[in-house]
């Protein structure tokens, strides 16, 4: 069985798509710090109602 984590991850690479650049409508592939981030929001004991996940310009976002 699936968390609750797992499916956003799958739903997020399934359904979002690339919004422009040179790879533009492809579907979006989380990188492992992404996945991590989604993973430890929604998979926690402690119930996380809000997370934000803060990265700094030219820091490798798109290759």
């Amino acid at each position: 069985m699936m968390t609750i984590g797992e499916k956003g991850c799958q739903f997020i690479e399934r359904y979002c798509l690339i919004p422009e650049g040179n790879k533009v409508g492809q579907p979006l592939k989380l990188l492992d710090l992404q996945r991590k981030f989604v993973l430890d929001v929604y998979d926690n004991p402690a119930g996380t109602s809000r997370a934000y996940l803060s990265v700094a310009k030219k820091n490798g976002k798109s290759d």
